[in-house]
Formats: structure tokens, C-alpha cells, sequence
């Protein structure tokens, strides 16, 4: 038998063999001069071609890019390589379109022991090179995303280990690029613990749950300090971020405007205030006195004679001091906790007080003061206002029957809860969604304070503002 014939035989029980096997993965024999002499039904399926269209015809038709690998396949056929590995290799002109395959190249020897084919295993991977373009697409999406956002945009660790961090937030918190560092040591001293709390509270929180917002400062990459206002997404446990997804605007503007409002209204307040008690308040003091005094010389003159007339002045006296009444009231209301008057802790006790009395609810007061209460009269101010508007909620909605204002100071926190035995917060979501609710969260975060709202043990709704004075 010549060397012609040898081959065709060799290479001929091959081809049987393997068609024999019906083997699942893709196998094709070519010759050595890579022209494809066989192919069998899996090759077909996966690359979407008959055998009649690719049978005879060159390896380089079908993958043109591996021409760039002439020399390896010659290697492979003069046997100086037991075997070629070619990943993922572009395949033309299928029906549906470009696909991609994995190749391992081996040598087929025949019995006179030299190379007489070239066996060729191969892998459809076009979903996985597909997959992984989509992927690299999105990242690159989100680079361009995050890199033009104005606002900062982070994904932290469980240990709040910054993992990324967009432009705007490496200027925002001052970190430079590529450098991992603990988000809580870009936080303001002040600003810490309460920050810690809100971070922990987005761990234990379910996955893909938003978080409240907090506000802290931080240092920008110029060295002045910034409030942030952010929010945090648990995805953890989601394998394409393993992280809290955390993002954030610059607020210093905003603060400081709002603190400069307040701060005139808190101005209008003390000087409409001084207005009624020394003003008006005096101005009516005067005519009571003129009115008793009248009162009391007719009396002396002839009780008999005028006694309608003295009737008629004491009750005018009677409304006038009424009236100054109120009108002391009122400027306590308006100033009620200025230090003259015996600050927060004073106010409070006057503001369950008067609450109790109008309404009949009984209103229990507590003042637990451990270290002394520093806090200037602004932020005294919004406190008293949390606190009237927590009682007015609960007596309105709440359904209560008993009210309790606590007042806590233990070391630089300060701490107002204002919880009831009523309804509850399933029962109340209108009202918790409701202007006064926004109201006291706005005021709370005004001062730099962290808003709490949750159910009372034992029943009922709870209301906490927690902030750190200095």
C-alpha cells in the first residue's frame, strides 16, 4: 500500500470512528493543509452550517483572523506541537452572523507514525464573548455616568471601606483618586456617630431597600468643610456591586441659608414678642390699673347710687386682665425658652403643661440632665418646635390617651422623644406623610440632627431627634 493510500485509509477509519461515536462536542478533521475533511452533526449545530457548505473548504474561509496563525498551524503539522490553543476565533458568514469558537488543535498521526490530519475540538462561546461585551458596555456606561454626574456616587464595603468613588465625590470628600480609606474618616467629628448609626442601619436593612438621608460634613479637596446630604442602597449580596451603594450632593448652600432663615424668624418671633409684653402688654396693664382705680373711687363714693356702673368696670377689668393674659401667653409662646425664662427644659414643662390642660390628655414630662445643656437658644428653639408639634400629632391622630416628653442629656448628646400610647404607625400613615412630619425631619436636619420615627413599645408612636452639642 503507498503512502497515498495509507493516508486515505488512516484518516478514512478516523472519520468513521468519530461519526460512530456521535461524540456532543464539535470535532472536525482537516488536512495538513487545513482544508476541512470532516465535520460531524454537533459542529453543525453549534457553528449553524451543513456539512455540504463547509466540507472541502479552507480553515482560513471560515476563520480568516487565523491567518495571523500560519506558523503555529505549520508547527502543528510537522509535529513540533502536541497541541494549539485558539480562543475564541471570529466564524463568517453563518446565518446568524458572527459567531465565536474555542479551538484545541492536535495532531493525527498514521501508522507509519507521521503526521496525517489535524483534529480540531471545538466550543461555541459567542454568548459568553457577547455576555462579556455587554458587560464591558455597562461599565463603560457607568464610568461615563458616574464620571459626569455632578453628585457623588460611592459603593462601600460592610466596613464602609470606600471600593469606588466618582470625580465629584473624590473632590467632595477629599480622597484621591484610586485610594481606598474608610468612609468614616472623611466625616466630621461631630457628625460621626450619627453618620455610624445611619451606615449601620443600611447593612441590616433589606437588599435594594433606600435608606433615610443624613447629613454630615466633610473636607473637600481644598480643605474646607462641606455638608453632604446622602442616601444609602444595601446591595451587598448583589454579585455585580457587593456593596452599599451610596450617593450624595453638597448641601453647604442650602444649610446656610436655611440656618439664616430660621434665624430671622427666630428674630421676628423675639422682637414680636418683646413687642406684646412691653408694648401692648404695658399699654393694657396701664388702663387695668385706670379702670380699678375708677372702680374704686365710685365704690367709695356711693356704692348705692352707681352700683351698674361699678359692675360694668369690673368687668371690663376682668377681660382686660384677661386679655393681658393671653397676651403674656402668647409672647411666652413666641420666646419660649429664651435663658431669662429658664431655657428648653423650662419650656418643655410649660409647653406639656399648657397642652394637658386644653386638651385633657394627661402629659407626662421628664428632664434627665447627666451633664449640662450647652445648646444655644436657636437650636433650643427647634427643639421646643419638634417637640409642640410631636404632642399636637399625637393628640390630633394619634388617638392617645397618654402622652410622654422626655428630655436627655448625657455627655454632647442630646436626646427629645415624644412618644404616645395610641394607634400606632400603621394606623397613621396619612399623617405621618403629612406637613408637620415634614416639618419636624426638616428641622431636625437643620440643626444637624438625626430624626427617628418608630413604634412605642407597648403600643403607640415615638418620636426621637438625637443630636451632639458642642
Amino acid at each position: 500500500m503507498n503512502a497515498s493510500a495509507e493516508w486515505m485509509t488512516s484518516v478514512g477509519l478516523l472519520d468513521q470512528t468519530l461519526e460512530a461515536l456521535q461524540l456532543p462536542t464539535a470535532l472536525s478533521v482537516l488536512d495538513l493543509g487545513m482544508t476541512i475533511r470532516w465535520i460531524n452533526q454537533a459542529a453543525c449545530e453549534q457553528y449553524q452550517l451543513s456539512a455540504p457548505a463547509i466540507i472541502g473548504r479552507n480553515w482560513y474561509e471560515w476563520f480568516p483572523e487565523s491567518r495571523s496563525r500560519m506558523a503555529l498551524h505549520r508547527e502543528l503539522a510537522r509535529g513540533e506541537r502536541a497541541e494549539l490553543n485558539l480562543p475564541r476565533v471570529p466564524l463568517c458568514k453563518t446565518r446568524a452572523g458572527t459567531r465565536y469558537v474555542s479551538f484545541r488543535l492536535r495532531p493525527f498521526k498514521i501508522a507509519d507514525g507521521s503526521i496525517g490530519a489535524i483534529i480540531g475540538i471545538g466550543e461555541d462561546v459567542t454568548e459568553i464573548v457577547q455576555a462579556e461585551r455587554r458587560v464591558l458596555e455597562s461599565e463603560e456606561r457607568f464610568r461615563m455616568v458616574s464620571t459626569c454626574a455632578v453628585d457623588l456616587l460611592a459603593i462601600v464595603d460592610a466596613n464602609a471601606t470606600i471600593k469606588f468613588l466618582n470625580a465629584h465625590g473624590q473632590r467632595a470628600l477629599g480622597i484621591p483618586d484610586g485610594e481606598a480609606t474608610c468612609l468614616f474618616q472623611h466625616v466630621h467629628a461631630e457628625d460621626s456617630a450619627r453618620t455610624m448609626g445611619w451606615f449601620k442601619t443600611i447593612v441590616a436593612s433589606p437588599v435594594g431597600a433606600i435608606s433615610t438621608t443624613t447629613e454630615f460634613r466633610s473636607q473637600d479637596a481644598d480643605g474646607m468643610w462641606r455638608w453632604l446630604e446622602c442616601t444609602g442602597t444595601n446591595m451587598l449580596n448583589i454579585s455585580a456591586v457587593r456593596g452599599v451603594v451610596v450617593t450624595g450632593r453638597e448641601i453647604s448652600e442650602r444649610k446656610l441659608f436655611e440656618r439664616r432663615l430660621l434665624e430671622t424668624i427666630n428674630q421676628e418671633q423675639d422682637r414680636i414678642g418683646r413687642d406684646l409684653h412691653d408694648g401692648i402688654g404695658q399699654e393694657l396693664t396701664g388702663i387695668a390699673l385706670m379702670i380699678r382705680s375708677v372702680a374704686s373711687n365710685l365704690k367709695r363714693e356711693d356704692e348705692e347710687r352707681l352700683p351698674r356702673a361699678v359692675r360694668e368696670l369690673e368687668t371690663v377689668l376682668d377681660q382686660t386682665n384677661s386679655t393681658i393674659e393671653s397676651i403674656r401667653m402668647l409672647a411666652c409662646g413666641l420666646q419660649p425658652v429664651r435663658d431669662d425664662r429658664g431655657g428648653l427644659a423650662h419650656g418643655l414643662r410649660g409647653l406639656a403643661e399648657r397642652i394637658s390642660a386644653s386638651c385633657g390628655i394627661p402629659i407626662d414630662y421628664s428632664c434627665q440632665l447627666t451633664s449640662p445643656l450647652t445648646i444655644d437658644e436657636l437650636i433650643a428653639d427647634h427643639l421646643f418646635r419638634i417637640a409642640q408639634e410631636a404632642i399636637n400629632n399625637a393628640v390630633r391622630h394619634a388617638q392617645a390617651t397618654r402622652i410622654h416628653v422626655r428630655l436627655k442629656v448625657q455627655g454632647n448628646t442630646v436626646q427629645l422623644t415624644v412618644s404616645d400610647d395610641g394607634c400606632g404607625l400603621r394606623s397613621r400613615r396619612d399623617s405621618l406623610r403629612g406637613s408637620g412630619m415634614r416639618n419636624m425631619s426638616y428641622r431636625t436636619h437643620a440643626i444637624g440632627g438625626e430624626f427617628i420615627v418608630d413604634d412605642n413599645r407597648g403600643g403607640g408612636t415615638r418620636i426621637t431627634v438625637r443630636l451632639e452639642q458642642t
